[in-house]
């Protein structure tokens, strides 16, 4: 969770800048990355699982895991541009975004975590 979501949700200021740069920064950041959810489909995922080049189970939960952000990442840019939640309070909303921040950072530990392992090869 990043300072400014920190203190938006403890400071229940929401018509401060802080929330403003929140909700902007939260819409940025899922448009972006569902650009780059898709172009790792296209030019890792596919190919390397299409050629069987997995090299261990370990690659596999990092890179899927990875992936899985996209996820929580597209709920934040829909929750703070009002695609959904659109008639709920300001509270639900900002419960939400916490929510998906606490969601993304699970799967990035499982990512991270399961990157930094040494892959099994094949002989």
């Amino acid at each position: 969770m990043t300072i400014v979501e920190l203190y938006v949700l403890c400071s229940r200021r929401l018509h401060f800048p802080w929330h403003r740069a929140s909700r902007v920064a939260g819409m940025f950041a899922g448009v972006y990355f569902l650009g780059v959810f898709a172009c790792l489909m296209a030019d890792a995922l596919l190919p390397i699982t299409a050629a069987g080049e997995w090299r261990g189970l370990s690659d596999m939960i990092a890179v899927g895991a990875y992936l899985l952000g996209v996820i929580p990442l597209a709920g934040i840019a829909l929750i703070d541009s009002r695609l959904v939640l659109r008639t709920s309070t300001e509270d639900v909303r900002l419960n939400s975004h916490v929510l998906m921040v606490a969601v993304l950072l699970v799967v990035a530990y499982v990512a991270m975590i399961h990157g930094m392992l040494t892959p099994v090869t094949r002989h």
